[in-house]
């Protein structure tokens, strides 16, 4: 949608040994993309197809990170979370 391609998943889980309940997705503006004027049908069945497993036109630089805790047992953030917060 809008053009962008994901190239990273970041699972986020509330705790330790927690379900993730979040996931941060960051993604890149598919050069090209929107200035081509007609797209082959075979480029449309592949945009339209939930299951391609090709995640576009960057699959190859696509990756799923191991989850980011949000909070350690004793319930504090884990200096993961207090990194980002301090960027």
């Amino acid at each position: 949608a809008y053009g962008l391609s994901p190239v990273r998943l970041l699972p986020v889980a509330p705790g330790p040994g927690k379900v993730p309940n979040l996931l941060l997705i960051a993604a890149e503006k598919a050069a090209g993309r929107l200035d081509s004027a007609v797209e082959t049908p075979a480029e449309q069945s592949q945009e339209n197809d939930p299951l391609n497993e090709t995640c576009g036109p960057h699959a190859e630089t696509f990756s799923e990170d191991p989850p980011l805790i949000v909070y350690d047992g004793a319930g504090n953030y884990t200096e993961e979370i207090l990194k980002i917060y301090r960027e």
